[in-house]
């Protein structure tokens, strides 16, 4: 690897959401996409009387592929009117506008922990670094870095306990809950009626009644459903931030390799998603390797 397109992971971590957001930014001014279509604001408004209605929680997840900086800020200000509105991932607008900033840590962090740890420790030495970090705070755990058969194998009751619940970010959202997450906390004793499922991948507001609209998964019928069951909450992002006329960009900014004093080693993620698997390709094959020894 050329070093001088590298640097200390503390410093290029915080790259990805910055990059992202002005790539897409940029690509809108670059193809003359630069009017937003002309009831951009009152769709917006329009999702978030729906999810108010419907008793939803929800947060702004919106910053890495929005269309602009400005249609970001103008969904915070509005959505700041419905008190199921938790905040924004956004440092920045949770900040300049007195909101709590909501997330999880990333895929980037355990991928990370796999150059050190190698696949099988790698999710839980990073929940032990998270969790001691911030002493409990920001306690969700991201369940899909290595798939989710694979992360609650490691998952253990000390864990579960701990962690104030889990976070959605890939595959069928209702397979998810029902055959991984809920099956896992009855088996490990504990009532799920008091952890947060945070559900992050594809989002979109419609009325309750429609499940998927344009391929997305709507999430006001995932609360719904789920609401007796857990504490579900919408981490809801390109929905809400580029929904102005134009395609939101499918880009993502993943790790491949890490040198934290070995020498570089690869690395890699499995979605819950078949086949969208992202990082070096050997790396894949070894955290295959693992998967189907543990899980099959």
């Amino acid at each position: 690897m050329d070093k001088r397109q590298a640097g200390p992971w503390y410093r290029t971590i915080f790259w990805e959401v910055k990059l992202m957001a002005v790539i897409s930014e940029l690509y809108y001014m670059m193809v003359g996409d630069t009017i937003p279509s002309h009831n951009w604001v009152g769709k917006m408004v329009k999702k978030g009387e729906i999810l108010e209605e419907a008793g939803c929680r929800w947060i702004d997840f919106g910053t890495r592929r929005r269309y602009s900086r400005y249609v970001q800020e103008t969904l915070v200000r509005a959505m700041m009117k419905y008190k199921g509105f938790l905040g924004t991932s956004n440092v920045h607008l949770a900040h300049k506008y007195g909101l709590t900033a909501h997330g999880t840590y990333a895929h980037e962090c355990i991928m990370a922990m796999m150059a050190i740890y190698g696949v099988k420790m790698a999710d839980k030495e990073w929940r032990k670094i998270w969790a001691e970090h911030f002493e409990g705070d920001v306690g969700i755990a991201l369940t899909d870095t290595f798939t989710t058969d694979f992360f609650l194998k490691h998952f253990n009751r000390y864990d579960a306990h701990l962690y104030d619940g889990l976070r959605q970010d890939s595959g069928d959202p209702y397979e998810w809950v029902e055959n991984k997450v809920l099956p896992y906390y009855k088996k490990a004793r504990i009532n799920p009626i008091g952890k947060r499922l945070v559900f992050s991948d594809n989002l979109c507001v419609a009325p309750a009644d429609q499940i998927k609209v344009e391929n997305k998964y709507n999430y006001v019928a995932i609360d719904l459903k789920y609401r007796n069951m857990a504490i579900p909450v919408g981490g809801i992002g390109t929905h809400f931030t580029n929904d102005v006329g134009y395609t939101p960009l499918n880009m993502v900014i993943k790790m491949v390799s890490a040198d934290f004093g070995f020498g570089y080693r690869n690395v890699a993620k499995l979605s819950d998603d078949k086949g969208k698997h992202t990082g070096n390709i050997g790396a894949i094959a070894e955290i295959k390797r693992d998967i189907m020894y543990e899980c099959n």
